[in-house]
């Protein structure tokens, strides 16, 4: 789902109206950055780099839950 949405935002008639971060999280971390606000990746070769850093942190990280605590760091991060 994260490459239909990097996709559809970098849409010429779309990227110019938003500005985003992708920020991961998992039992690890709640603030794992991936896209950060006014960089987003702009090809394929970009995008499957997001995903496989995914993928990686996915891969290593312990179990556990971060979901309310990377909430909290995403929102305030916005609110900047």
């Amino acid at each position: 789902s994260m490459v239909m949405i990097m996709c559809a935002l970098s849409d010429p008639q779309f990227s110019h109206k938003f500005d985003y971060s992708i920020i991961g999280h998992s039992g690890a971390r709640y603030d794992l950055p991936l896209v950060p606000f006014g960089a987003p990746p702009t090809n394929d070769e970009e995008r499957a780099l997001v995903v496989e850093a995914m993928y990686r942190h996915a891969k290593s990280a312990t179990t556990g839950d971060n979901s309310l605590q990377a909430s909290v760091y995403a929102t305030a991060l916005v609110a900047e």
